[in-house]
């Protein structure tokens, strides 16, 4: 597996619905509730598009949907993904919001 940019290698863009769902996708696998973050503004709108170009940059985002396939709950993102620190910050914070509640 490579990240993006190491593999020497220019991603193919794919259509920005099919990002927009993969960043979904593993927002839900991660347990980082994208909606609620945007919600309180912890994921603000520019910050949500950040998020979904920076997947359409990755060179792994071809195996991302087979990756959330065979993981549909997982404890983080894979390491390949570029996404995977602000997923990481958004989870804690959905949890840290779920224990308030």
């Amino acid at each position: 597996m490579t990240r993006g940019g190491q593999s020497g290698q220019v991603p193919r863009l794919r259509s920005l619905a099919d990002h927009v769902q993969l960043v979904r996708r593993m927002g839900k696998a991660t347990r980082a509730d994208l909606a609620a973050a945007a919600e309180t503004g912890d994921l603000s709108p520019p910050d949500w598009a950040e998020m979904v170009q920076t997947c359409r940059r990755c060179g792994w985002a071809g195996g991302c949907a087979e990756w959330l396939a065979a993981h549909p709950d997982a404890a983080s993102a894979p390491e390949p993904c570029l996404n995977r620190a602000r997923l990481a910050v958004l989870s804690v914070t959905a949890l840290l919001q779920d224990e308030m509640a």
